[in-house]
C-alpha cells in the first residue's frame, strides 16, 4: 500500500513533493506524539501507519521508544468521583526489576461495569456484561486514542438458553477485527439432544455487519469471554453434552471451528486445570494439591500433551490456580481465594504482585498487551471527554427503550388474549412461584424468576392459575394484567436508573408510555374488580 506524497513548503514560498521513501524516512524520525497526528492526514496514511511492518521499523529506529509489552488489568479507583474504571499495565520483565513496574492509563469513557474481553495487535476489546439488556462493546487503542463503539443485537430467548451462558470473543482474520458473541441454545440438563447447536454471532469491524453461524457442537462456556487468542483465533473453555471439558475455537477467516479436549492426567478433575497460551502454544497448568505444586503440559502438533515446567511449592497454590496469563517474562496466576503471584518459569522464582493505593485491581481480567499503531476499523473516533459524554447517552436510544417496552407489552397482551388457552396450560396451583414474562421479540413465557436478565432487573410478581368457573378466572386475569402493567413500569424505571437518562429524556419516555392503553383495557378486563394482594394465592377449590 502506497501513501500520499508529502508536500513541503520552502522558505521562498515554493513547495516540493517528497517521494515515498523520503516520506517514510521523515515519519520514522517523527516523535510519537507527532506520529499520532500524522495518522489523520488521510485514510491511506492512517492505514499505512497502522501496518505492523512500519511499527517494527519505527521501534527499531527509535531507541527512545519501546513497544511496551505488558499485562493490562482493570481497576476501580476509590477516589474517582466519575465512577470510572482505570487500566494499569504491569511489565513482566522480571530480570530488570525486583517488582514489575506499573503504568496507569485511565479508560477514557464512562464504563464502570465494563470488563476486558481480550487484546490483540494493540487493540483492547471491552464490553458490557452479556447479561445486560442493551449490551455494547468498545474497541480501543490506548496508544493512539482511537476507539469504536459496537451495539449488540437483542438476544432472543428462543435462540439462547440463558443470558448467564452467553460468552464474548475477539478475533482477527489478517485484515479485519471481529467481535463474537457465543450463545448456547441448550442448558446442561438437555445438552444430550442431538439437534442442539451453539449460535455464534460475528461482527465485522470494517463492514459494520453482524452475521450468524450455527456450530453443531453443544457447548456451555466457562467464562463470559474467550480465554486467549492465537493467530487471531479466539479460544473458549467449556463443556459439551458428555460433561467433557475442552477448548472451542473458531477461525473467522476460513469459517471453521474445532475442539481441543482437556488433558486427562493423574485423574485430576477439570477444576484443577487452567488453560493459557505461551508463545502461541496452548498450555494446561494443573494444580497437584498432593505435591503442593503446579505442573504444566504443552499441546503438541499431533494433539498429544507433553510435560513442561513445574513451579512451587507456594502457599496460595495449595488452594489451586483458577486463572493464568502470560506475556513476556512471567506468568500471572490467581485463584478464587485472593491469592496471586508472578512466576518466572525459567528460574522457578516467584515475584509479589504490586498493590496499588486507591485502586482495586481485577486480576482475573488481565490480558496480554503490546503497543501498536493499528486502527480499529471504519467509523473510529478519537475518544475525548466531549464526544464520549455525548456517546454515553447515545447507546441505547430512547426509541429503542420504548420499542423494548412496547414489544414486551404486546407479548403479555397476546398471552392473555390470543394465547389464553396456551397460557392456562402453563400454569397450575402447584407452581406458585412462576411468572409471566414478555420479551423483546413479542414472545411470552411462564417461568421461575432468575437473574438471566441482569442483576437488579425487575421481575413480575408470581401468578397462580386457579381452576374455577369463568367469573373467578376473569378476576384473576384482571389481576395478572394489572401486575404486568406494574412490571413494565418497573422496567422503565430500571432503564432510567441504569442508563442515567436526563430529566427531559425521562419525561419523554413516560409521556410515550402513558399514551398506550393500559393492558387491562387492551385485554378487556378493565371493568372487572381485581382481587386483593392478600387473596392472590388463596385456593378457591
Amino acid at each position: 500500500m502506497s501513501i500520499d506524497l508529502m508536500t513541503v513548503s520552502r522558505i521562498d514560498g515554493a513547495s516540493i513533493t517528497l517521494c515515498e521513501d523520503l516520506t517514510k524516512a521523515v515519519l520514522l524520525k517523527t516523535p510519537i506524539e507527532g506520529l499520532k497526528r500524522c495518522r489523520f492526514a488521510s485514510k491511506s496514511w492512517g492505514n499505512w501507519l497502522s501496518k505492523s511492518e512500519f511499527h517494527k521499523q519505527y521501534t527499531a529506529r527509535n531507541k527512545h521508544y519501546t513497544a511496551r509489552k505488558a499485562l493490562v488489568v482493570p481497576a476501580s479507583s476509590t477516589d474517582n468521583q466519575l465512577g470510572r474504571k482505570s487500566l494499569f499495565s504491569v511489565s513482566l520483565d522480571c530480570s530488570n526489576h525486583p517488582q514489575p513496574p506499573v503504568f496507569i492509563k485511565k479508560i477514557p469513557f464512562y464504563a464502570f461495569k465494563m470488563f476486558i474481553v481480550a487484546s490483540y495487535l494493540g487493540v483492547i476489546c471491552l464490553s458490557d456484561s452479556p447479561r445486560e439488556i442493551f449490551g455494547r462493546s468498545v474497541l480501543w487503542n490506548p496508544l493512539t486514542g482511537d476507539g469504536k463503539a459496537i451495539d449488540y443485537p437483542p438476544i432472543s430467548p428462543l435462540n439462547c438458553v440463558s443470558l448467564n451462558s452467553v460468552s464474548l470473543g475477539f478475533g482477527f482474520d489478517g485484515i479485519d477485527f471481529h467481535v463474537l458473541r457465543l450463545s448456547p441454545t441448550s442448558s446442561r440438563s438437555n445438552l444430550h439432544s442431538t439437534h442442539k447447536y451453539t449460535l455464534l454471532e460475528i461482527f465485522s469491524v470494517e463492514t459494520n455487519v453482524w452475521k450468524q453461524v450455527k456450530i453443531k457442537v453443544p457447548f456451555l462456556p466457562l467464562k463470559e469471554h474467550n480465554t486467549f487468542i492465537i493467530d487471531g483465533i479466539p479460544y473458549w473453555e467449556g463443556t459439551n453434552n458428555m460433561d467433557e471439558w475442552f477448548l472451542l475455537w473458531y477461525d473467522v477467516k476460513n469459517d471453521i471451528h474445532g475442539e481441543i479436549p482437556y488433558p486427562i492426567i493423574d485423574e485430576l478433575s477439570h477444576f484443577n486445570v487452567c488453560m493459557l497460551s505461551i508463545h502461541d502454544v496452548i498450555v494446561a497448568m494443573i494444580t497437584d494439591k498432593s505435591q503442593k505444586c503446579i505442573k504444566s503440559y504443552y499441546l503438541e502438533v499431533d494433539g498429544s500433551w507433553s510435560r513442561g515446567f513445574s513451579v512451587g511449592p507456594y502457599d496460595f497454590l495449595h488452594k489451586g490456580v483458577s486463572g493464568a496469563k502470560y506475556n513476556g517474562g512471567g506468568i500471572l496466576c490467581w485463584n478464587l481465594y485472593g491469592g496471586k503471584a508472578f512466576y518466572d518459569t525459567s528460574k522457578n522464582v516467584s515475584l509479589d504482585v504490586p498493590d496499588l493505593e486507591r485502586f482495586s485491581p481485577e486480576w482475573s481480567q488481565a490480558v496480554a498487551y503490546e503497543e501498536t499503531f493499528r486502527g480499529v476499523g471504519s467509523g473510529a473516533m478519537l475518544f475525548t471527554e466531549e464526544n464520549l459524554k455525548c456517546w454515553k447517552y447515545r447507546c441505547p436510544s430512547l426509541e429503542n427503550i420504548y420499542k423494548d417496552l412496547v414489544c414486551r407489552r404486546d407479548a403479555i397482551i397476546k398471552a392473555l388474549t390470543k394465547d389464553l388457552d396456551k397460557f392456562r396450560c402453563c400454569l397450575n396451583a402447584d407452581l406458585a412461584q412462576h411468572c409471566l414474562y414478555g420479551f423483546t421479540d413479542e414472545h411470552w413465557e411462564v417461568k421461575v424468576p432468575d437473574d438471566q436478565f441482569g442483576l437488579g432487573f425487575p421481575h413480575p410478581k408470581p401468578v397462580t392459575y386457579l381452576d374455577r368457573h369463568l367469573k373467578d378466572e376473569n378476576i384473576w386475569l384482571a389481576h395478572v394484567s394489572l401486575q404486568s402493567e406494574s412490571w413494565l413500569y418497573s422496567i422503565a424505571d430500571y432503564y432510567i436508573a441504569e442508563l442515567g437518562l436526563a430529566a427531559e429524556e425521562r419525561d419523554k419516555l413516560w409521556s410515550m408510555l402513558l399514551l398506550l392503553p393500559p393492558i387491562n383495557k387492551a385485554t378487556g378486563f378493565a371493568q372487572i374488580q381485581p382481587i386483593e394482594d392478600d387473596e392472590e394465592y388463596i385456593d378457591f377449590a
